[in-house]
């Protein structure tokens, strides 16, 4: 997911990086800040969030691709699983030539070109992902070939906005500085920022507009910071230097992020080292006191998910937690549709969602496998699927458009049938409607933003705007103004 701009529709929540929430996990801030803390959101929703902002940032979750890109459609593939494929076998053997060379001497990231940005930066996400990434961090993907397909299409159309930007001259776009952005991806969780991220995903787009000037989005400032509370006029303002004193309402520059009321070097911290914003090196992790503490072992005591070492989990016992191994094949387990089913059991398990608040660990059906529901596949990119009415369900990917699908089971975890940002209506992914088509079967995205489905006609009817009647709810960036009667939509009050 990326950072763009605020996005109402079905209630802000927004995938992000396998949870539900305001705010996305895989950061492409573009967005501007209505005045956050200097520091990416908070992964916890991964984000529905719907998006990617979080104190003020948006993210966009959305988009239609997976794989390589043609000059003309920068963010959209052709063929999403032979592509994705492709790309992921690429990116394989990059690093087996990079093994292979000499340990003293690391080549220079080589250079992205515009077109093929989305899937490479995909693939760095994902390759972290399933290398480097934390059980807690993990996002919630059966497979690499699947969290690729997923993110490309749920970054592609930030990007090709960014695309356009470039071709419209707004933008400038650096190569070298995307190839050390996605070097630099293949080694953090942080998944991908352009605005708080690692230095050169800040450097790869650059606008030219200066301070105070009016802006929509953050990288069309010189700054990379376009500030302005909630529904208030945008401007850009400058980074806060290392060193210099910060508040909600400013960023740091590059590197740095804002702690203790100072822009300070955003490195991994030492054992005691103050933490929260600032991140502890591994093997560590960030207690209740936000210090920098050692994973806790099995059989010792815990205060917070993801505080033990790999191989066990934090357990409340009512009087205290404490490090308890994971649970094995045919063990009870604690499912959650928030969380990555295969870190809720021992290595190589999932936690198979029985219903309600019951689960039992057994191994993940593969692709082609037969399933029962979506949580045998043990992943968001999956969907447990029969082609055929009363047919045998198997795991399956995830469809993009035209393709088949079947609406999202909730009970298990599954928000959509679809890859975003399509629907599922009459057994095949479509664009979601506009006003004046017919609603979607699919509840959770029956109409586009800034519409409504019409139960009563089944159709998508255009939200209220400015001026207009209203009755509770109106398009993006007004309210309803129910102190008049008839109540009409008005521009939301700048906080």
């Amino acid at each position: 997911m990326l950072k763009i701009r605020a996005i109402a529709g079905l209630g802000g929540l927004t995938r992000v990086g396998g949870l539900l929430t305001s705010a996305a996990q895989v950061w492409l801030a573009v967005a501007c800040a209505s005045g956050g803390s200097g520091s990416a959101p908070p992964t916890a929703l991964p984000a529905f969030d719907g998006g990617m902002l979080g104190d003020g940032h948006v993210v966009a979750d959305a988009a239609d691709v997976a794989g390589k890109v043609d000059a003309s459609q920068p963010d959209v593939p052709a063929d999403t699983t032979a592509t994705v494929d492709a790309v992921v076998a690429d990116a394989a053997a990059v690093d087996a030539a990079s093994d292979a060379g000499s340990a003293d001497v690391t080549p220079p990231p080589a250079p992205v070109p515009l077109a093929e940005f989305p899937s490479a930066s995909a693939v760095g996400v994902c390759k972290a992902n399933f290398t480097t990434c934390s059980p807690a961090d993990k996002m919630p993907y059966a497979t690499e070939q699947g969290c690729v397909a997923t993110q490309v299409a749920g970054n592609a159309a930030t990007l090709k906005e960014l695309a356009a930007m470039v071709a419209d001259g707004k933008l400038t776009y650096d190569a070298v500085a995307a190839g050390a952005c996605i070097a630099a991806l293949k080694e953090t969780c942080d998944g991908l920022d352009l605005v708080t991220g690692p230095p050169p995903c800040q450097q790869m787009y650059q606008g030219s507009l200066k301070d105070g000037a009016a802006c929509n989005f953050n990288v069309e400032c010189a700054s990379h910071y376009c500030y302005g509370p909630e529904n208030c006029p945008r401007f850009c303002k400058k980074r806060v230097a290392l060193g210099g004193v910060c508040g909600k309402a400013d960023l740091c520059v590059a590197g740095a992020v804002c702690f203790g009321g100072k822009c300070v070097a955003n490195v991994l911290k030492d054992v005691g080292a103050a933490c929260g914003e600032l991140k502890c090196k591994k093997g560590l992790y960030c207690n209740e006191k936000e210090k920098c503490a050692p994973l806790n072992k099995a059989g010792q005591a815990c205060d917070l998910s993801g505080s033990c070492v790999p191989g066990s989990q934090c357990i409340d016992s009512g009087t205290g937690g404490s490090c308890q191994p994971m649970p094995k094949s045919g063990e009870p387990c604690s499912p959650n549709p928030f969380s990555d089913a295969s870190v809720l059991c021992a290595a190589g398990l999932i936690c198979f969602h029985t219903g309600g608040d019951d689960g039992t660990c057994k191994p993940k059906a593969a692709i082609g496998g037969p399933c029962t529901n979506t949580s045998d596949c043990g992943g968001w990119d999956m969907n447990c699927f029969a082609a055929t009415a009363g047919g045998t369900k198997t795991c399956q990917l995830l469809p993009s458009k035209g393709g088949a699908c079947q609406p999202g089971d909730l009970a298990f975890g599954q928000w959509s049938g679809c890859l975003d940002p399509y629907t599922c209506s009459s057994g095949v992914c479509i664009d979601v409607p506009k006003a004046g088509e017919p609603c979607a079967a699919d509840l959770l995205k029956p109409c586009v933003e800034d519409a409504y489905c019409n139960f009563l006609t089944t159709m998508c009817e255009a939200m209220p705007g400015q001026g207009e009647k209203c009755f509770g709810i109106c398009q993006t960036g007004l309210v309803c103004d129910e102190a008049v009667k008839p109540a009409v939509c008005k521009p939301a009050p700048c906080k």
